[in-house]
């Protein structure tokens, strides 16, 4: 035998795409340029697959990073349910009730406490609608937005704007 032969031979893992189909995995994995690694999309980290192959991604999956991070996201996705997204097909909608409520409370002299309430009642009575949930104007926004409101409620005419006159 020579030297060469009696080496052994190194194999070395790379990344699988049968990961990205996993329920286990496919949440949080995502392929890296490197054919080597992985990458974490919850804990922005990247590792290696190169010795280990699935068990470096099972053993990822335990760290304690990983799992404060899985915690992490558990606890704040219901504050995303607030906020549209970019592409939000409701964006506009929501748009329109916002500037319609800020109109009623200037013309109707109400309280900005007051509206606040009944705009956090207003979702809480329509938990089912999208909108209603996505409608949240703090006092210190509504009173920001009132300052142009009366200006933007003269201009609605000439956008049809009917329902807020």
């Amino acid at each position: 035998m020579n030297e060469n032969e009696t080496k052994k031979r190194i194999r070395n893992c790379v990344f699988n795409d049968e990961w990205l189909k996993d329920q286990i995995f496919s949440d949080w994995i995502a392929k890296h340029n490197n054919p080597n690694k992985a990458r974490c999309i919850l804990c922005q980290t990247v590792f290696s697959v190169k010795y280990d192959g699935v068990k470096a991604v099972k053993t990822h999956q335990e760290s304690k990073k990983h799992e404060e991070s899985v915690n992490s996201i558990n606890k704040s996705s219901t504050i995303k349910k607030f906020f549209p997204t970019k592409n939000d097909k409701d964006e506009d909608k929501i748009a329109a009730v916002e500037l319609s409520k800020c109109f009623h409370v200037v013309k109707h002299h109400h309280s900005y406490l007051s509206s606040d309430c009944g705009v956090k009642l207003e979702s809480k009575h329509f938990s089912d609608s999208t909108i209603a949930n996505k409608v949240h104007l703090g006092r210190i926004i509504r009173k920001n937005n009132n300052k142009n409101l009366l200006n933007a409620v003269k201009n609605a005419a000439k956008y049809k704007f009917k329902s807020l006159q």
